[in-house]
């Protein structure tokens, strides 16, 4: 995937990975991804070789959007 979202289905993957980091209440501050979240990703969106670059950036985008959270 080299950093760059070019395809729908990696965005879609992206946004529901961040989903379940959220209910797997995933530390958002921590640079790696919980052993157990990632058994919960794997096991809903399927194993893929870009998994690792899919939770990196669901990652971000969940310290993106808590950082814009309201106070």
């Amino acid at each position: 995937m080299s950093n760059k979202l070019l395809h729908l289905e990696d965005l879609i993957a992206v946004i529901e990975t961040a989903i379940i980091m959220k209910e797997e209440s995933d530390d958002i501050g921590d640079d790696d991804i919980n052993e157990d979240t990632a058994m919960v990703v794997t096991d809903r969106l399927g194993s893929t070789a870009d998994a690792r670059d899919i939770a990196v950036a669901a990652k971000k985008l969940l310290w993106l959007l808590d950082r814009r959270a309201p106070a």
